[in-house]
């Protein structure tokens, strides 16, 4: 009886969570008419495009994408495609494309705003960072051009000197990096100079239930997404050492950031905690992941995520979810944790 009934919950939690599951192309199409009238305020020639329209997100995703797009649509116009002129003199074609895609990637779906504009200057990036003192020439100097391109996610920052109806009005691409991560998304850049960009958002196919891992560090359990976790590893006395004391893990040859969940939440690590088998759980979405040592691994089962308070700013947490008699468990966000620890040591290099 226990399991029949159990067998009749998964199948009516099925049919509600398909209920919450919408086609993309409800939010894609609206953006077609921005496009003609960015295109008539900017005077330039602009082509809108969609693929994977039929792509189904969970409705509260669709929400949250809604405004990250639009600001990526009209940087695009603004900024990024040439005006009808110069594109003829650089022997593209009078009218510049605009394309949103979408696909899904496992439990993710992955979005794509791409330009045939003319590219991110890295260079006159780390100039225009170092003019508005957002960082010192010295640091700006020693970043890798990934790194410098992350540049353009900083509050405040803009190329553009003067305001104009469609963007340089101070609300930048920081607010897309925040909203994405606020979901437990991700957003990465491809820029080729005169030839293009690509934003590509990757964010979870559903908010709604997740499987997860439920985690113990220091007497504390956590629950972290499945969809997140590449690998599991077990770490040696020695491992774990390393890995806690250079904040570094050597994963398959790649320096991946590293660090204790206790010590991330602001708590000391026990005495009794410190040494011993540990597990590291490699998180994130590829490339960017990190290592995340905890004491213990406890279970996998399905959780409802319940968002926590606009009120509460709790870098690295994704939501709650009722455990019943255990009470309320956090659910970590892996690209909330590597976010916060890659800015702690960005800035302690400066």
């Amino acid at each position: 009886t226990a399991k029949n009934m159990e067998r009749k919950i998964a199948e009516l939690r099925d049919s509600v969570l398909s209920v919450r599951m919408v086609r993309i192309g409800t939010i894609f199409e609206r953006y077609g008419t921005a496009v003609d009238m960015l295109a008539r305020d900017t005077g330039k020639m602009l082509k809108f495009d969609m693929i994977g329209a039929d792509t189904e997100v969970d409705k509260i995703i669709i929400e949250e994408l809604v405004d990250p797009l639009m600001h990526l649509v009209r940087n695009a116009a603004d900024h990024a495609i040439e005006s009808p002129e110069v594109r003829m003199s650089l022997s593209k074609p009078a009218e510049g494309l605009i394309m949103i895609s979408a696909y899904q990637k496992g439990n993710h779906v992955v979005v794509d705003v791409r330009d045939d504009g003319g590219g991110i200057d890295v260079e006159a990036v780390k100039a225009k960072a170092i003019k508005l003192g957002i960082y010192p020439k010295a640091y700006v100097d020693s970043l890798s051009r990934s790194e410098a391109l992350e540049i353009v996610f900083v509050p405040g920052f803009s190329t553009r000197e003067a305001t104009s109806e469609t963007s340089g009005r101070g609300v930048g691409l920081d607010v897309v990096k925040e909203n994405i991560m606020r979901i437990g998304g991700a957003v990465a850049i491809e820029t080729n100079k005169g030839i293009g960009t690509s934003f590509t958002l990757t964010v979870p196919a559903t908010l709604a239930v997740v499987q997860a891992l439920i985690i113990e560090d220091c007497g504390v359990r956590y629950a972290v997404a499945l969809n997140t976790v590449t690998e599991i590893m077990h770490l040696s006395p020695e491992k774990s050492k390393e890995a806690e004391k250079t904040g570094i893990f050597n994963y398959y040859g790649k320096e991946l950031l590293s660090v204790r969940l206790t010590e991330f939440f602001g708590k000391d690590v026990p005495l009794a905690n410190t040494g011993g088998m540990k597990y590291g759980i490699i998180a994130g979405i590829a490339p960017n992941m990190l290592c995340i040592v905890v004491d213990r691994l406890i279970e996998e089962m399905d959780v409802v995520i319940k968002p926590l308070s606009p009120l509460i700013k709790t870098q690295g947490i994704a939501g709650a979810t009722d455990m019943g008699e255990y009470g309320v468990m956090l659910i970590i966000d892996p690209n909330g944790i590597l976010e916060t620890i890659g800015n702690e040591r960005k800035f302690s290099r400066i």
